[in-house]
């Protein structure tokens, strides 16, 4: 083999000084071509100084090395006439450049050029290029010394180190193609030890791959080691089938392996058994399997990988002692090299694989993780709707009662109250009022989070609004000892707004209520309002008790409050800010907050003019309609009791029945003006009556239809609505509006009293 070290000698060959010129010319002409090149020769020296160092030149480029030597310096120095042919020597590799540059003192600088190539290998291509352009010289200077020196004697030819090197440099190819094509380990070991055998000519060659728990668990430390064939796996190629295999188990016997070359090979070294009557004395045991499987000779050579051993690389020859070549050792050793790093590549993409795996089985059980999450949170969402809108009606219908007829008792009682009673029924109306506002909240933000939630967009007077909100909470105000300012920086132009009024009212009652709720007496909470382009800014100052900069985070979060001291001093249930912020977003706004503790704070809130998406719906016409009675379909007894109650102490005449099928069957006798109906509908029966009425909508005077609950889903329904109430009724809403529907010429007993 030619490893870096090695040289190869053309020492016989005899040129003229033209001849030597001739070639030391083409050898710089042919490392001019090469990369990273280093040319020098002893022709730029003077005559004198070549007595020192002779005839020479170094070369020196990636993939070869090379000294020629011509005359030295003793033949300078002897009586022959320098015209006559000397010797010549050809030298391949680094080491040869050192010794005799450092041997002769000679004056080249050409360290740097050997220490700036990293890989000082030699490529055989180029030393065989370059062996052609040597015998072409030596050919055209070989005439004229025929005649005169007619025996030629040439020493050890090229062919030979050539073949080798080429053979040498295709099989680490071949090993590092394989290791670049594929990151199967057992492919890569199976395809280099094939090679291997065919290079060395050797009749088996094997690798034995120690298994990881092996060598974790330790080694007996006895000599000799004995491996079980359980802890290694073995590959092998044999020359022929006559041959006995070392994996056949009745032929394995294990491995034996002696404390010390343990210990070498742990070191990385070789080990060369050129007889193995070498084992005879020290290690029958593995005398006796060599002699069974037929083995004169053995190489073993570890596989480190990461400075830790990982196999061993052997090599037989079966028929005769065979006396090991430095150059086989190196070319196991450095074919030791390449596997070390394919096997470690190999571990490395087989560590990747195995997180990959991993981690595509993290990523699946966190799919149906998220997945089993998401039905969940689908099911309890649905759950959440389901139940919210179970108890907006199991809540609102008790409440219905409450507030009917307690509001019944307060303006139509039915005998003298005392103030006592009276003000126990006046708590009673506004604790039912107060549950019916924290309620509403719960089912606002239920819906606005659910995205169930829609605008209802419409153009409106800010400064009405502004002006019916405020007297809406002056009472609460005047009680507290609180004013109410109201600053409206508003003119005509830009009075119309199109939003929706009733979240905007919401959002500034909750703003308002806040602002009174936690203002001390004698203090004052402004409202301003004004416009700037499309957008609509109110503003709620107040003189109150301040939040500190730390805790406004938390204000807009549901069921929040400040602390507990604020909790039992004020009370509440902190959803209002967090339906305002849901209903300011709803809006596209957004809302900002500024606030000194012991100062008060100013809540900001900008609202964007919203788009009518369409067109508002005028309300049917309800005057002079003929005189009648109002037909009430309600399964539930209190809340048709409490109806009953307020309409009859009001004056109206009520007929209530439970269902709807008997209400068809005597619509003609009874002949109602308004049909109160509470939705969602008691049977189905309900719906045949719509849809009786809808087809009979030409009649000279339709009974008009009142729904007492949720607005229904059909757009056809909704439409034949002349007015919707939600539940629970609020008494003086449903008086209005029934005022609002009965005509004027009602006869004197069937006109409400004032």
């Amino acid at each position: 083999m030619l490893a870096p070290s090695s040289n190869c000698s053309l020492a016989s060959q005899r040129l003229t000084p033209e001849g030597f010129a001739q070639l030391q010319s083409a050898l710089q002409d042919f490392v001019a071509t090469l990369p990273q090149a280093f040319y020098w020769d002893s022709r730029s020296l003077h005559t004198h100084l070549r007595t020192q160092t002779g005839d020479c030149a170094i070369a020196i480029a990636a993939g070869f090395q090379l000294l020629l030597l011509g005359r030295t310096a003793a033949e300078y120095c002897q009586p022959h006439p320098l015209s006559e042919p000397h010797h010549v020597s050809v030298q391949f590799g680094a080491d040869s450049i050192q010794r005799y540059c450092q041997a002769t003192n000679l004056p080249v600088e050409y360290q740097p050029a050997l220490a700036q190539l990293g890989d000082l290998s030699l490529n055989p291509d180029l030393i065989s290029q370059f062996s052609n352009l040597l015998i072409a010289v030596i050919a055209a200077d070989r005439a004229p010394l025929a005649a005169q020196y007619p025996a030629v004697s040439v020493c050890q030819p090229l062919e030979q180190a050539l073949h080798w090197q080429e053979e040498q440099d295709r099989l680490i190819s071949q090993v590092s193609a394989q290791i670049r094509l594929s990151l199967d380990l057992s492919e890569i070991l199976t395809t280099t030890i094939r090679e291997i055998r065919q290079l060395l000519n050797a009749d088996r060659a094997i690798i034995y791959q120690f298994k990881p728990q092996c060598l974790d668990a330790g080694l007996d430390q006895r000599w000799p080691l004995y491996i079980p064939s359980q802890s290694y796996i073995t590959y092998e190629d044999r020359r022929n089938e006559a041959l006995l295999s070392v994996i056949d188990p009745l032929v394995q016997p294990g491995l034996l392996i002696t404390t010390e070359e343990w210990q070498r090979f742990q070191q990385g070294e070789t080990l060369l058994i050129d007889s193995v009557g070498f084992y005879k004395e020290r290690l029958p045991e593995q005398y006796s399997f060599y002699e069974r499987v037929q083995v004169r000779s053995v190489c073993k050579i570890p596989i480190l990988v990461q400075g830790r051993i990982w196999g061993l690389l052997v090599a037989h020859q079966c028929q005769q002692d065979h006396r090991w070549q430095p150059r086989e050792r190196d070319i196991l050793q450095h074919l030791a090299e390449h596997l070390s790093i394919a096997i470690y590549q190999a571990q490395l993409y087989g560590q990747l694989q195995d997180q990959t795996q991993t981690l595509e089985n993290r990523v699946l059980e966190r799919t149906q993780e998220l997945i089993d999450a998401l039905a969940l949170a689908q099911a309890a969402n649905a759950a959440k709707g389901e139940f919210l809108a179970t108890m907006s009606h199991e809540l609102r219908t008790p409440l219905t009662c409450v507030i009917g007829m307690s509001s019944t008792l307060l303006r139509w009682a039915f005998g003298p109250l005392t103030e006592r009673q009276r003000e126990y029924i006046k708590a009673i109306h506004d604790s039912g009022e107060h549950l019916l506002e924290l309620i509403n909240d719960i089912l606002d933000l239920s819906q606005i989070e659910a995205g169930k939630a829609a605008l209802q967009v419409r153009p409106f007077s800010l400064s009405r609004l502004a002006t019916q909100t405020l007297n809406t909470l002056q009472e609460k105000a005047r009680l507290g000892e609180i004013q109410l300012m109201l600053d409206l920086q508003l003119n005509n132009r830009v009075d119309v707004f199109r939003a929706d009024p009733k979240r905007l009212r919401q959002i500034l009652i909750n703003l308002l209520s806040n602002a009174v709720k936690f203002t001390e007496p004698q203090g004052t909470v402004f409202l301003r309002v004004w416009r700037e382009g499309d957008r609509a800014i109110f503003q709620v100052s107040d003189t109150g008790i301040g939040i500190p900069e730390s805790e406004q985070a938390q204000l807009f979060q549901k069921f929040q409050q400040l602390d507990t001291s604020i909790r039992r001093q004020y009370g509440g249930t902190g959803l209002g800010l967090a339906l305002t912020k849901q209903l300011v977003e709803l809006h596209g706004g957004h809302i900002q907050i500024e606030s000194t503790v012991g100062q008060g704070s100013t809540f900001t809130v900008w609202i964007p003019e919203q788009t009518l998406i369409e067109p508002v719906e005028p309300r049917p016409s309800l005057d002079n309609l003929p005189a009648g009675h109002i037909l009430l379909l309600e399964e539930e007894d209190e809340a048709a009791t409490v109806v009953c109650e307020m309409l009859t102490a009001a004056g109206f005449k009520v007929i209530w029945l439970v269902d709807g099928s008997t209400a068809l069957d005597q619509l003609d006798l009874l002949q109602p003006i308004v049909i109160l109906m509470a939705w969602p509908p008691p049977d189905q029966s309900c719906l045949l009556l719509l849809q009786h009425l809808r087809e009979h909508q030409a009649d000279p005077h339709p009974p008009l239809v009142l729904f007492l609950g949720e607005p229904p889903v059909d757009p056809l329904l909704k439409a034949q609505a002349s007015a919707i109430l939600s539940k629970p009724l609020d008494p003086q809403l449903l008086l209005t509006t029934l005022q609002g529907l009965c005509p004027p010429n009602l006869s004197e007993g069937d006109r409400p009293s004032s």
